[in-house]
C-alpha cells in the first residue's frame, strides 16, 4: 500500500484496481486481518480524505467494483458493507459522470451479492442508496446500473422482496417510467416496479 500512498492515482491505484481483479493479486492485498484494513484505510485517503480529488475517487470505485471478482475481494466487501456504504457518501456531492457510474456499479454488486444471502440492514441500506442516486440527478447510465441491482435483489427472497416493496424506492423508481431520453432506463424501471408489486412473489 505504501506503493499507492507515494506514486499517488497514475501509478498506484490503476495498478491496484487490475491487480484485485485476479485471486493472487487479491490475496497478496487482503491476505489477513491487517492487511486487508491497511488497504481499507488507503483507499480512504483516495475516496474520501486529503487526497479525494475526482481522479482518485473514480480510480477508487473502479477498483471496488472489479474486488467483487474475487473471494478475498467478495469477502472483504460484505464484512465491510456498512464502513464502505458510508464512505460513499462524500461521491454523491460528485458531479462527475464517470464517479457517478462507478458508484452504481459497487451498489449493483453489492445487490448481487446480497441476492445470494439476503440481510435485513443491507437490503434497506441499498433502497436508500438506489434512491439517493435516482434523486440526486446522477447519470441515466448509473440510475439503470442500481436499477438492475435492484431487480436482481428483489427476485432473490421473502425478505428483500418485503423490505423493497415497504419503501420509498418504489414510488422514486415509478418516476423514471415515464422519461423519454433513456428509453432502456424508463423499461427497466417499469420491470423493477412490476416485481416490487407482485403480493404473490414468493
Amino acid at each position: 500500500m505504501c506503493m499507492v500512498t507515494s506514486c499517488g492515482f497514475a501509478a498506484g491505484l490503476d495498478v491496484v484496481r487490475l491487480l484485485v481483479l485476479k485471486s493472487t493479486g487479491s490475496r497478496c492485498l487482503l491476505s489477513d486481518e491487517l492487511s486487508s484494513q491497511q488497504f481499507l484505510q488507503t483507499m480512504e485517503e483516495f475516496l474520501c480524505g486529503a487526497k479525494a480529488e475526482s481522479k482518485n475517487q473514480m480510480a477508487v470505485l473502479r477498483m471496488f467494483a472489479n474486488i467483487f471478482a474475487t473471494k478475498h475481494g467478495e469477502d472483504l466487501m460484505l464484512k465491510n458493507f456498512e464502513w464502505i456504504s458510508a464512505k460513499l457518501e462524500d461521491i454523491y456531492k460528485s458531479d462527475n459522470r464517470t464517479c457517478q457510474i462507478a458508484l452504481a456499479t459497487v451498489l449493483l454488486n453489492y445487490c448481487h451479492c446480497y441476492s445470494k444471502n439476503p440481510s435485513e440492514d443491507a437490503c434497506s441500506s441499498l433502497a436508500i442508496h438506489t434512491n439517493r442516486v435516482i434523486q440526486l440527478g446522477f447519470d441515466n447510465e448509473a440510475k439503470y446500473r442500481v436499477l438492475i441491482g435492484i431487480g436482481i435483489l428483489v427476485r432473490s427472497s421473502p425478505t428483500a422482496h418485503q423490505i423493497l416493496s415497504s419503501s420509498d424506492v418504489i414510488s422514486t423508481i415509478k418516476a423514471l417510467k415515464n422519461i423519454t431520453d433513456h428509453v432502456k432506463l424508463a423499461e427497466c424501471a417499469g420491470i423493477v416496479v412490476k416485481e416490487i408489486e407482485k403480493s404473490d412473489h414468493f
